[in-house]
C-alpha cells in the first residue's frame, strides 16, 4: 500500500485536486473510517476477499 499526496491521485484518476480534497473528507465519514490509511485497509481486503463493503 503506498500513500500518495492529493495531486498525485489527482493526476492519476485525471481529476482536480480540489475534488480529491472533497471525496477524502466525505468518503472516510460515509464508511465510519477514520482515516485514508484506515479506509485504504479497509478497501484492500474488500478486495482480497471480494466482498462489497457496506
Amino acid at each position: 500500500m503506498e500513500h500518495r499526496k492529493r495531486d498525485q491521485i489527482a493526476g492519476r484518476l485525471f481529476i482536480g485536486v480540489d475534488t480529491v480534497k472533497k471525496h477524502l473528507t466525505r468518503v472516510p465519514a460515509a464508511t465510519s473510517c477514520a482515516s485514508r490509511t484506515q479506509l485504504a485497509v479497509l478497501f484492500n481486503a474488500r478486495d482480497t476477499v471480494g466482498q462489497t463493503v457496506e
